[in-house]
């Protein structure tokens, strides 16, 4: 019994040791394989940190990295990204590998009072930090969308009319495209 606790707390030490190099690692992947010298199996470990792309920064000096730890980059200083969920990061994540830049949050988290003001959904996702609304320099949001509708794992897509931003989420999987209404021409 005792045996098996060193060899599992080996195991552990030698994952967190190539986790470690992974989140160092800019250059691409980093694939590694563990064996505890005990001839009790190997632990093969897939690690990617996305690359450290730079992005424009505007005369106020936004967009900006607002967690450094999780690589994610805000429009304004309002945007709330600290809670986002770590599924919703690693699609942000593929999303960059994709493309070659780092996605620009418009929206992230929102309190109830903030959504019902913006007129968001009443069960919106970004209340429950599930949700960002992004762009991607150089890459339109027709493209953007596109492309993350055909993630397996993704959950709701959705585009808007007047706006350069996609809505993704983590949530069950939806898509939608808020159209541009046509306006009546007014009788003079």
């Amino acid at each position: 019994m005792i045996e098996i606790e060193r060899r599992n707390q080996t195991r552990l030490v030698l994952l967190g040791v190539v986790l470690f190099a992974g989140c160092t690692n800019t250059t691409g992947p980093l694939n590694s394989e563990l064996n505890d010298g005990r001839n009790s199996g190997n632990i093969t470990v897939s690690t990617y940190a996305p690359s450290k792309t730079p992005i424009p920064a505007t005369t106020d000096s936004w967009p900006r990295l607002v967690d450094s730890r999780r690589g994610l980059w805000a429009q304004h200083a309002k945007v709330r990204v600290k809670c986002l969920k770590p599924e919703l990061v690693t699609l942000l994540n593929r999303i960059e590998r994709k493309f070659g830049h780092k996605p620009i949050i418009t929206s992230g988290y929102r309190s109830p009072t903030y959504n019902r003001r913006v007129r968001g959904a009443r069960r919106s996702k970004h209340m429950s930090c599930e949700a960002a609304d992004i762009s991607v320099p150089g890459v339109s949001k027709w493209k953007l969308a596109k492309y993350v509708r055909s993630l397996p794992d993704r959950g709701g897509v959705g585009t808007y009319c007047r706006s350069g931003f996609v809505h993704v989420d983590v949530g069950e999987k939806r898509d939608w495209n808020w159209r541009c209404r046509k306006r009546r021409k007014r009788k003079a």
